[in-house]
């Protein structure tokens, strides 16, 4: 690999590299194993497989073998182009499909986006796959989420969180709602919800903060998703008050973890057992903890959204850890700081 490129590279790509680098040494190292075995040569104390992967090694690392071809032979597959002339070309195309899948990004976002003094406005999102390239979310997006939501009659508890997840994801403004629910709401109980919430015939404001709705926006949408709930599934179900389910201050990970199943199980309408497997509940814990968790969260893990609740919850106790040992040792700091100076005043006076 080459090293002068790695500055190049920004963490999520390394992160992205990292794997897939130690998967193609760890297959030359396979190789350098099958071999000892086959002509029985003792690897277990050599120097060569507790070196983090450099493979520059030096005559003297073969003595022990007795077998002269042998020994030029894994020295070929060690130092040879094999290994890191395979990496280096494996690297190299690996670049140009990404500056490829940045320049599509580009060309895509600039269709998307004619108009482009509103780009800042609009909120961004993750193109999926390789490196990570923010776009903005476009119409066709609202457009391809209709053709994947279920159907609201036949699996309401689904359609409401998938859509709820979607829209606070997107930021939708009111045209998008307007059209979403045109499309994935059957047309006589569209109708009949829009006299009932007397739903406007143009946005209502158009006040936007760092590219989301208004809160007047929201405050329809909210009106809609309860009529629906009403009509279509008079069960208990909140999901402003999931929503509102967030880490307090001192509040431990499992804590805040046991609370938000609570509401799932009181205002989803979902068993807490089948909510575990739910992209919807890893999406509500993670934006419902502490704001510097949930960054270092969404930082770490890649397309977190689809992650295993599991894994989500491991990752952010960890970070939550970490963050209470430093703040433990900034305070230690603080009191030996004071008690320093509180004797340099007693010696003093």
């Amino acid at each position: 690999m080459g090293v002068n490129r790695l500055e190049s590279y920004t963490e999520a790509e390394l992160r992205y590299l990292c794997p897939k680098i130690t998967k193609e040494v760890s297959r030359v190292h396979q190789r350098l194993a099958n071999l000892a075995d086959k002509y029985g040569i003792d690897l277990e104390n050599t120097k060569h497989l507790k070196r983090s992967y450099r493979l520059d090694f030096e005559p003297k690392d073969f003595e022990h073998m007795q077998s002269t071809g042998i020994k030029a032979r894994l020295k070929e597959i060690l130092q040879s182009a094999q290994v890191w002339g395979a990496l280096e070309k494996w690297e190299d195309r690996w670049v140009k499909k990404r500056d490829k899948r940045k320049s599509d990004g580009m060309e895509q976002q600039a269709k998307a986006v004619p108009d482009t003094g509103t780009i800042k406005m609009l909120p961004m999102r993750e193109m999926a796959g390789g490196p990570l390239v923010h776009v903005p979310w476009t119409r066709g997006d609202v457009l391809s989420f209709t053709n994947d939501v279920p159907r609201l009659r036949e699996k309401p508890i689904e359609w409401y969180q998938q859509t709820d997840r979607f829209v606070k994801l997107a930021k939708c403004l009111w045209e998008d709602l307007n059209i979403l629910f045109e499309i994935i709401v059957p047309a006589d109980l569209w109708l009949e919800c829009k006299r009932s919430v007397d739903w406007p015939a143009a946005e209502p404001a158009r006040v936007r903060v760092t590219g989301a709705p208004s809160p007047e926006v929201m405050k329809y949408y909210y009106k809609v998703i309860e009529f629906l709930k009403q009509r279509v599934s008079p069960q208990n179900i909140d999901q402003q008050k999931i929503d509102q389910t967030a880490q307090e201050a001192k509040e431990s990970i499992h804590a805040y973890y046991g609370r938000l199943l609570k509401a799932f199980k009181h205002y989803s309408g979902t068993e807490v057992i089948e909510a575990k497997d739910m992209n919807h509940l890893v999406f509500r814990f993670v934006e419902g903890l502490r704001p510097e968790i949930s960054q270092m969260v969404k930082n770490h893990l890649i397309c977190w959204q689809a992650k295993p609740i599991d894994e989500v919850l491991q990752c952010a106790k960890y970070y939550s850890d970490e963050i209470e040992l430093k703040q433990r040792k900034l305070k230690k700091k603080v009191m030996l700081m004071q008690i320093k100076a509180a004797q340099s005043g007693m010696q003093g006076g």
